[in-house]
């Protein structure tokens, strides 16, 4: 199959995304060149070449970066959680390999439709008159038969998409799974059509990623189970985005690239938003006030 020669991308999903915002603008600039070799890689979202794992260097090199500035990057994405690791070690983005699946069912749904009279070696029966077996055919019975036929395969064909999509969401939901028949039961009341089904995948990605963010000792609400899920309508659950907390900012300007920004003095390490450069705090000299406290107390603390 060929490679598609575009993908789609969501400016407000982009800006609202939590963990994509809180990395550096050095990291945000790594990670979309890095979905764009992830768009020509097989499989697709997995950051390979010829469905093999690229080395740093390999993709420094790519990139156009030095492979220890590559390397800090990617550790940041990774420890956001913008980037995902797999159970062998292979980079991959969650967006994408999660859009591809959902592609790749929407695919072979739209293959199985149409109609069948015009499908490769079928005739059409409007137009037997010019073959040359020139047999005649009542307009009224050939055309009640293809519409009914046509009218059955649409029928089966919205039952699978409606099945195709029950799995999908099945597969997508974390929770704990019980109760799969009577959840499909409640998924064909519902019918959801393409734009519903979209809404409750994104729900449960948001709601998937909102638990993910939690702290140690911060409240979740445990999953619902599927058929809860659906019987309550959580698809229009809204999950609160989680307060920053605020630090004391000081003014700086970069040393690299004369840029001024708010420095977080609270942080051992910071990021420059313009040019990526990490400025560490410095450490007070040991001949200053502060120096020789720091180092008193470290004598009286050694053992």
């Amino acid at each position: 199959m060929a490679k598609e020669p575009a993908f789609q991308f969501y400016p407000a999903d982009w800006r609202k995304d939590l963990e994509l915002q809180s990395c550096s603008i050095a990291a945000r600039g790594l990670w979309i060149e890095l979905i764009c070799l992830m768009h020509q890689a097989k499989p697709y979202g997995f950051l390979t070449i010829n469905g093999k794992q690229i080395d740093d260097k390999t993709v420094a090199k790519l990139i156009g970066i030095e492979r220890k500035k590559y390397q800090k990057l990617l550790q940041e994405l990774i420890q956001k959680g913008v980037a995902r690791l797999d159970e062998t070690g292979l980079i991959y983005s969650r967006r994408m390999v999660e859009d591809e699946n959902i592609r790749q069912v929407r695919r072979k749904v739209g293959l199985k439709g149409g109609n069948p009279a015009f499908k490769k070696g079928h005739r059409n029966p409007y137009y037997l008159d010019k073959q040359k077996d020139k047999q005649k055919i009542t307009p009224s019975s050939s055309s009640s038969s293809s519409s009914s036929n046509t009218s059955t395969k649409k029928r089966k064909n919205i039952k699978k998409e409606s099945s195709d999509f029950f799995d999908i969401f099945w597969k997508t939901h974390p929770g704990t799974k019980t109760g799969k028949k009577k959840c499909l039961e409640k998924w064909k009341v519902i019918n959801p059509d393409q734009v519903l089904f979209d809404r409750i995948i994104k729900a449960l990605q948001e709601q998937t990623a909102w638990r993910a963010r939690a702290k140690p000792g911060e409240f979740r609400p445990e999953w619902k189970n599927p058929l809860t899920w659906l019987n309550q309508e959580c698809w229009n659950d809204e999950v609160g985005p989680e307060k920053k907390k605020e630090g004391n900012y000081q003014p700086y300007v970069c040393g690299n690239c004369n840029h001024g920004f708010k420095l977080n003095v609270d942080l051992d390490e910071n990021c420059c938003p313009n040019c990526g450069m990490f400025i560490r705090k410095k450490q007070p000299a040991k001949d200053s006030p502060v120096g020789k406290m720091v180092g008193k107390l470290a004598d009286k603390m050694s053992f």
